[in-house]
């Protein structure tokens, strides 16, 4: 699962690399199975994917923590890394 996630990783951030702002402004489908769930431009797209992200970290920050675990560095370093 790690490895296929690192491939399609290492695609997605090549793909996003090499957009311009034609690639951008033009305007992708979220699709689940086949029906259209959103539509938007691509750059817009990829803001709200990134901030799902951080919504999500979030989430589990408020639910692991009054629960005495610690947050992981599944994001980035956590404030509960004791190197930190």
């Amino acid at each position: 699962m790690i490895a296929d996630f690192e491939r399609h990783h290492a695609d997605l951030d090549a793909r996003v690399a090499r957009l311009e702002d034609e690639g951008w402004n033009r305007r992708g489908q979220f699709l689940v199975g086949t029906h259209v769930a959103m539509e938007m431009s691509v750059g817009e797209m990829l803001w709200l994917f990134l901030l799902d992200g951080v919504h999500h970290r979030g989430q589990l920050s408020a639910y692991i923590r009054p629960m005495g675990g610690k947050v992981p560095a599944i994001y980035g370093l956590s404030a509960d890394d004791p190197g930190l």
